[in-house]
């Protein structure tokens, strides 16, 4: 029988802002204009900027004709990083030879809202993150408007259902806990009980933090105990300020995996692909995911099917 790959992938959310000098506070921004300014720069390398030294270009700029409040934007980020082949019935590496102008590509779909001036990004292990193209943003904005700053930046909107979840879970597999040695006293009385004396290591060796994983083994039936997991859980609720981080990883019934994030929970959404095909008899080769086909899909999770949308005007308390 045939493996068909598949790709799982990861959707972050992110806010709009820009600083206002008179009240000193960030406001929302709408860049769908300024994204139709790069959309009218031609030739297309002519949009291509260096991001540590690889070049990077926004292309395939549109308005969704379905839903004309998001544009949707295609990045490309163009490695030439040593890359080698090799077969199944040989040890032999050999260099893949691209010539000057050929490059890796490593591209990343996104979807920006005009009405919420929220911005919907395909993350990759090797593609652009939203640093990356906040500095894409930046170079092309001062190349338009004679050095100017664009000024913005991007707030992740908050998973402010994350505890809930994570209360919600039925199977429990690990528990990632993080603290300054300034709160080792005040812990919640669960924490303080199984740490002991050992946050006395600090005083002996003069740490500034402290952090611990508990966890289970790779197989294992039963996961961590439940009501233990969820005692602790309520404990972060209600004492967040005395953690500098709290992930715990677990699942609900038969969906995947996930980690919930206690203290510094950022929304995100993931999708699975299929990422193969047939290439000879019982036999699939991994292939780039077709952005057009991520489009859709993004399109799919944030209105329709999904409706992330309602989700990120939830967490950020926006109502239409």
């Amino acid at each position: 029988m045939v493996t068909v790959k598949r790709q799982k992938v990861r959707f972050d959310f992110f806010q709009v802002l820009k600083p206002d000098m008179n009240s000193g506070e960030d406001k929302t921004c709408d860049i769908s204009n300024f994204l139709q300014e790069i959309n009218g720069v031609k030739p297309l390398e002519n949009r291509v900027k260096s991001y540590f030294g690889e070049p990077v270009r926004m292309d395939s700029i549109h308005v969704e004709p379905d839903h004309p409040e998001l544009t949707y934007f295609h990045l490309t980020r163009m490695r030439d990083e040593g890359i080698a082949s090799t077969t199944e019935k040989t040890e032999k590496l050999t260099d893949l030879n691209l010539s000057t102008d050929d490059f890796i590509a490593e591209d990343a779909n996104c979807i920006f809202d005009s009405k919420l001036d929220v911005l919907m990004l395909q993350r990759n292990i090797h593609s652009l993150s939203q640093s990356g193209l906040l500095e894409y943003l930046e170079l092309m904005y001062g190349g338009l408007h004679e050095g100017k700053d664009a000024n913005i930046l991007f707030e992740p909107v908050p998973d402010i259902e994350s505890v809930k979840r994570a209360l919600n879970a039925t199977r429990y597999n690990q528990l990632t806990v993080k603290f300054a040695s300034g709160n080792a006293n005040v812990l919640p009385k669960i924490f303080k009980s199984f740490l002991g004396n050992f946050t006395d290591v600090f005083d002996s060796i003069g740490g500034d933090s402290l952090s611990f994983v508990i966890g289970i083994d790779r197989g294992k039936k039963s996961g961590l105990k439940s009501t233990e997991m969820r005692s602790l859980i309520n404990d972060v609720k209600h004492n967040k300020s005395i953690f500098s981080s709290v992930l715990v990883k677990g699942k609900q019934g038969d969906a995947p995996v996930e980690i919930y994030d206690l203290i510094n929970g950022k929304y995100s959404v993931y999708h699975t692909f299929v990422a193969s095909k047939e290439v000879g008899k019982d036999k699939q080769k991994r292939i780039h995911l077709n952005p057009i086909s991520v489009e859709e899909e993004m399109i799919r999770m944030y209105i329709t099917v999904e409706n992330c949308r309602s989700v990120v005007m939830h967490n950020l308390r926006i109502t239409e």
